[in-house]
């Protein structure tokens, strides 16, 4: 298939129109991602990030709850039947639940540059974090370390490296490239932007982003490097979380002291 900007846009405005069929339940959706900002990478950038916002009522009353997920559940189908990458369903919530979004997406959902009104109201300006969310945000950088990126040094000495592990290392490269940067800016205590994380990292740590723009362009031709190029690049982006790791921790750990 032959993916290009307007599929998504096409895919945009059929779930535009079923959300529509679910009237006034809806307060506002909010789009953020590539499709927002318009720097979509055909193929590539996914389906569906999105926000949608009903009325508190709506879960007050078992026959309009069934009614909104019914709605919701039929437009994900659609869009992942669509052709188009599509790895994560869009979010609903509740309007009684705005203040307590997930702290980490926030600067995001609340920029006018990261996100925008598809639907409804704009209600970005009402957005807030609990406390207890705050913290989770802190402390995303340490779980994405042990959950995405300690596992991946089992393939630095693996010789071959099959389909599958080939497979399972350009994915852990992408999470390292799209979620420690901005993870570890939160763990520094500095609430930013996916698009601005990098940048504002490269300014308050000792320690060089550069590999990052090597894992991007390294990505681009993966299917046909050799193992031992895989590997390397692989040992960099492992030593710069390792890196970050350290930083963080003696901040922490001269804060604490302090």
């Amino acid at each position: 298939m032959n993916v290009t900007v307007e599929d998504y846009q096409h895919a945009l405005e059929g779930f535009l129109e079923d959300m529509r069929r679910l009237g006034d339940s809806v307060v506002s959706v909010l789009l953020y991602g590539s499709l927002a900002r318009g720097d979509i990478r055909p193929g590539q950038s996914d389906l569906m990030d999105a926000y949608v916002f009903l009325k508190e009522e709506v879960f007050e009353d078992k026959d309009d709850f069934l009614r909104a997920i019914e709605v919701m559940v039929n437009a994900c189908k659609k869009l992942s039947r669509s052709g188009l990458p599509f790895h994560h369903p869009f979010h609903y919530y509740s309007m009684d639940e705005i203040k307590r979004l997930p702290a980490v997406f926030l600067p995001t959902l609340r920029s006018n540059r990261s996100s925008r009104v598809i639907l409804g109201e704009d209600i970005r300006n009402q957005m807030g974090a609990s406390h207890a969310g705050q913290l989770v945000a802190c402390a995303s950088f340490f779980e994405v370390r042990r959950l995405f990126c300690l596992p991946l040094s089992r393939y630095l000495h693996k010789i071959p490296l099959t389909e599958q592990d080939r497979g399972e290392i350009s994915a852990g490269l992408t999470y390292i490239r799209k979620y420690i940067p901005l993870s570890a800016c939160f763990a520094l205590g500095v609430h930013v932007e996916e698009s601005e994380a990098i940048a504002v990292l490269s300014r308050i740590v000792d320690v060089n982003v550069d590999v990052i723009e090597q894992i991007k362009s390294f990505q681009r031709s993966m299917d046909r490097k050799p193992d031992e190029e895989i590997r390397e690049i692989l040992r960099k982006a492992l030593e710069f979380v390792e890196m970050l790791h350290r930083e963080i921790c003696l901040r922490i750990q001269n804060k604490d002291g302090g």
